[in-house]
């Protein structure tokens, strides 16, 4: 049933066995006996198949089950489960667990067993479908007297029909319970035969986990953590997402400037060659009026002409005509509390060194959303109509005089090109231009300049905390797992089918908050356009992709030869 072909074994420069060879092929107790450290349990894990020689090669034919020197029990799975491990008590198995007192501890978890208890649970998982080689490496060093000797007669008597091979430095267990002993010496196995029995070793019950039982052992072995997992995953991909979405919303600059000035440049050159030259054609000329004084109070208002609505903004009312204006919401508010009608404004035009009082009436309110200035629209037209009324001291008509020697003008640009008037502009002194609403964005964007970029940093510092926290976790996790895992390998459960049952499980979830997530922010796209759901779902998308790279690398850990680093190396 166990056969050993010259194997040779070593770890670094230490020689473990030189060219060893064993044949066993009737059943009886076989005790594996030498000094600590002579390599007991390194024969025992090759004989199991979870290491293997160096050279040479050993052939087990027949189920081979082990019983932990450490126990080795799935923390969440009860008693009853980590015996069974998905499968039925096979019958007449009721009085083995009389035997090992566990009847009562059914239902019980490992955290509230002693190390006896839990000793003898894993004893009972190993008998209990009666595989042809049992492997027990030091079975009774946590088991008081009374348990020791409850728990050798149980394997012995299990040896009288099957192949029991038992590692210990107990010279009185050798004695007292061993058919035959086999002996680690200088590198070497020496084989001391005892008296043969008779019986012949009884044919086993293959036992076969399906892949339901495997997904459900799987399930209860990770669920916990991977919930917890999957929970803070999602919080910080959505904090993320969040921050990013934040600085989008709130540091938007539209495309289209809702402002009927948005497009202007105002300019106080007396040349228009000059302005030619900077990039200014087809000047407007303007007036140009004194700060606002209504109510016994200075406001801070802007005063244009009225060049019609090309924009297709809101009015309420009608357009200025006449000594009319049209002023915006935020004058409106400002000046009237929005009740505007019946209203009227003491205007102060300003002809140098001439002012000309108007008692200007309101003929509506535009609403122009994308600035929070004060704006005030004149008719050109009617307002120089009244100036021509007026004349200077000299006698001359003030709207000829205001033609002689004011050099205010509008030029519509663009509001695309107004970077480049204002970089045109610099250095020349007989030139100054504004504009009002460009600034207006300029200057609130200066301001919010250090709020952006917080909102970038934290951007960056959540994802790389969410990536240390995938790479981290999840090899946190699955190294804890792998302990349980390599348990259920123990059983003959075939490893690949753990993994990938582990792998879906892990997996699934995660790709289901992505896919959830990637349609939330699409649906944040459709109500608020100007957003990057590109920037969002590419966070995803990359979170996803490490997260599948490090479950590769720690699953490929997953592997029935990782059980040997769980036993005790006594070599």
């Amino acid at each position: 049933m166990i056969t050993i072909n010259h194997g040779t074994k070593s770890f670094g420069k230490q020689n473990v066995f030189s060219d060893i060879s064993l044949n066993i092929n009737h059943p009886g107790m076989y005790a594996l006996w030498g000094e600590s450290g002579c390599g007991k349990s390194t024969l025992m894990n090759i004989i199991a198949g979870y290491d293997r020689f160096d050279e040479g090669s050993v052939v087990s034919e027949g189920t081979v089950m082990t019983i932990f020197q450490n126990y080795e029990l799935i923390d969440q799975l009860n008693v009853y489960d980590n015996i069974t491990l998905g499968k039925e008590f096979p019958e007449g198995s009721e009085s083995m667990l009389e035997v090992l007192q566990l009847k009562d501890l059914l239902k019980q978890y490992p955290s509230e067993l002693s190390g006896g208890q839990k000793q003898r649970v894993g004893i009972a998982r190993a008998l209990i479908h009666q595989p042809s080689i049992i492997c027990c490496d030091e079975p009774t060093e946590s088991l008081d007297i009374e348990n020791r000797h409850i728990v050798m007669d149980l394997l012995k008597q299990y040896s009288r029909d099957h192949i029991v091979i038992m590692a210990t430095h107990q010279k009185e267990a050798v004695d007292q319970y061993a058919d035959h002993v086999i002996r680690i010496v200088d590198h070497g196995l020496v084989f001391e035969e005892g008296t043969y029995s008779d019986r012949t070793i009884v044919k086993e019950k293959e036992i076969q986990y399906d892949r339901k039982t495997i997904n459900t052992l799987v399930h209860q072995i990770i669920s916990k953590k991977n919930r917890l997992f999957v929970l803070l995953f999602a919080l910080l991909l959505v904090l993320g997402q969040a921050s990013s979405l934040i600085r989008q919303v709130l540091f938007y600059v539209p495309d289209e400037q809702s402002t009927l000035i948005a497009d202007y440049v105002f300019v106080k050159c007396s040349d228009t060659t000059l302005m030619e030259q900077v990039g200014l054609y087809g000047p407007d000329r303007i007036l140009d009026f004194t700060d606002l004084r209504y109510e016994n109070q200075d406001w801070q208002v802007n005063i244009y002409p009225y060049s019609g609505n090309p924009k297709g903004l809101q009015i309420s009312g009608k357009d200025p005509t006449g000594l009319s204006v049209l002023i915006n919401q935020n004058t409106a508010e400002a000046l009237f509390d929005g009740k505007w009608e019946n209203q009227t404004l003491p205007l102060c035009m300003l002809v140098s060194p001439y002012v000309v009082d108007v008692e200007a009436s309101v003929s509506g309110v535009i609403e122009e959303p994308d600035t929070g200035a004060m704006n005030i629209y004149y008719s050109m037209h009617a307002m120089m109509q009244y100036i021509s009324n007026q004349q200077t001291r000299e006698g001359q008509d003030l709207d000829r005089y205001f033609l002689e020697t004011e050099d205010d003008y509008q030029v519509k640009v663009g509001y695309d090109r107004i970077p480049e008037i204002f970089e045109n502009v610099k250095g020349r002194r007989n030139i100054q231009i504004t504009s009002p609403y460009y600034e207006e964005k300029l200057y609130e964007k200066n301001k919010g300049q250090m709020y952006e970029y917080m909102f970038t940093a934290m951007t960056f510092i959540i994802l790389i905390m969410l990536s240390v926290f995938v790479c981290v976790v999840t090899g946190k996790d699955t190294i804890t797992a792998q302990k349980s895992f390599v348990v259920l390998m123990s059983q003959n459960m075939d490893e690949k089918l753990i993994q990938s049952c582990y792998l879906k499980q892990k997996l699934l979830p995660v790709v289901i908050v992505c896919l959830v997530d990637g349609l939330s922010v699409l649906i944040l796209k459709m109500v608020f356009p100007y957003i990057s759901a590109i920037s969002c779902l590419c966070m995803s998308g990359v979170e996803l992709i490490l997260y599948i790279l490090t479950l590769y690398v720690y699953g490929r850990r997953l592997r029935k030869e990782q059980i040997s680093t769980m036993m005790k190396e006594d070599i």
